[in-house]
């Protein structure tokens, strides 16, 4: 007992504190990190700046940023933590209180207990902002993250919390893989992502709760590769054109997504484009995927739309188009040129439909050039396209004006058709 008690306390007296001081460089701080002992605090420098560090950390440490600043270009991750082995193991670390501006600002593999509180992350929707791979017992609070591929990737793992986190303008918000289990997500905001959340292969045991979900440009929630054992309850979607997609029986990437796992109840679920809730399932168990959605969605969804098809229902799209024509000078000389331009918009979720432009010329103009030459018919002097989703395309002709007078010019989009003039002088 004697020696248990001695053991416990030379451990805690043997903690220190390291500080970083403002502006040191990457191979300054990774010194200290090598020679620091195992529950030791890395302080940095308070509202400190600290450009293009890139750090492993290979035993246990707490690293403080005091509101610091970090930025750093290059896709290489910020803080790395290591995996666990015999003389280096980074499981207990945490790291806070820092504004890091970078592709990638986190990354834990195969270890244990890392929390990760009180960040502000500027990422790019080419890499991971956190990235937490076969990590037992994460915790990310308080953490903001715009403009990432996945802001929170967490792929093999079991036990991970997300808590008063908000997240936005990125593909996927959180996104779950590779068998992870035992999620919760709660009292968190999505805002403008692709995916709010998207599961992968062989996930399981997720509780996604009282979170505020908006604005999503496919999903809200996509149940689509695998969900077993999902509760989602007591969040608010908006606005999303699905807030939550279930898909019965894909196989793709491990277990099937089971509908009779997943009870979705006491959720707000407003302004859906397409559905609240859209099930996409085989059609011979249509009538066994409707009697248990039912039954989990009882009266909660007054105003929630639930559509439920079979693989081979293709639902409406959604293309919402508009256009506007103009000429860059309403007087040009003889044999000078202009710019005709026609922007067609679309604000929709889904790309358009072929979309045909013309720009027909009166007499005593010429045409000199176009733009999307690939698209362009120069027999009938018209463009065919299609618009991605919230994409707008800009459509020009260059023209030059051969005789003097007034030229009405039309502009013709799907039909329809505007005049306008220049001036040929």
């Amino acid at each position: 007992m004697l020696l248990s008690i001695i053991a416990i306390t030379s451990s805690s007296a043997f903690a220190a504190t390291v500080n970083v001081a403002n502006g040191e460089t990457s191979s300054q701080i990774q010194s200290k990190i090598d020679n620091a002992k195992s529950g030791d605090t890395l302080n940095f420098a308070s509202k400190g700046t600290w450009k293009d560090i890139t750090l492993t950390i290979d035993k246990k440490l707490n690293i403080v940023g005091n509101n610091g600043k970090i930025t750093k270009s290059g896709n290489t991750t910020v803080f790395t933590f290591l995996p666990s082995k015999p003389g280096a193991d980074s499981s207990g670390s945490s790291v806070s209180g820092f504004t890091i501006n970078a592709p990638s600002a986190v990354s834990a593999q195969d270890t244990n207990k890392i929390t990760i509180k009180n960040l502000t992350i500027a990422s790019n929707r080419d890499n991971h902002a956190i990235s937490l791979q076969r990590v037992n017992t994460a915790v990310v609070e308080n953490v903001k993250i715009s403009k990432s591929k996945y802001a929170i990737s967490f792929n093999g793992g079991n036990g991970l919390t997300v808590s008063k986190c908000t997240i936005s303008n990125s593909v996927d918000a959180v996104s779950m893989a590779q068998m992870a289990q035992h999620i919760t997500l709660q009292n968190n905001t999505f805002n403008k992502n692709d995916w709010a959340v998207f599961f992968g292969g062989g996930v399981k045991h997720v509780t996604i709760k009282n979170n505020q979900i908006a604005n999503s440009v496919y999903h809200g929630l996509s149940l689509t590769k695998s969900a077993s054992t999902t509760t989602i309850t007591g969040n608010t979607f908006k606005n999303n054109p699905i807030a939550v997609y279930l898909e019965q029986g894909n196989t793709a990437h491990g277990d099937p997504t089971v509908i009779g796992d997943i009870s979705i109840y006491q959720n707000k679920i407003t302004n859906s484009k397409i559905a609240g809730v859209y099930i996409n399932t085989t059609a011979t168990t249509l009538k066994n995927v409707a009697a248990q959605i039912k039954g989990v969605l009882s009266n909660d969804y007054k105003n929630c739309e639930v559509n439920i098809y079979p693989k081979s229902f293709t639902p409406k799209k959604d293309i919402n188009l508009s256009h506007g024509n103009s000429i860059a000078a309403s007087s040009i000389k003889r044999y000078k040129s202009t710019i005709l331009t026609t922007k067609v918009k679309n604000a929709g979720f889904d790309n358009s439909n072929k979309i045909k432009v013309k720009i027909t010329l009166p007499k005593g103009t010429k045409l000199a050039s176009t733009n999307y030459k690939s698209n362009f018919n120069s027999k009938n002097k018209q463009w065919t396209v299609e618009v991605p989703a919230k994409k707008t395309i800009s459509l020009s002709m260059k023209i030059t004006g051969t005789t003097k007078g007034t030229k009405k010019i039309l502009f013709n989009v799907n039909g329809k058709k505007q005049y306008k003039s220049v001036k040929v002088v």
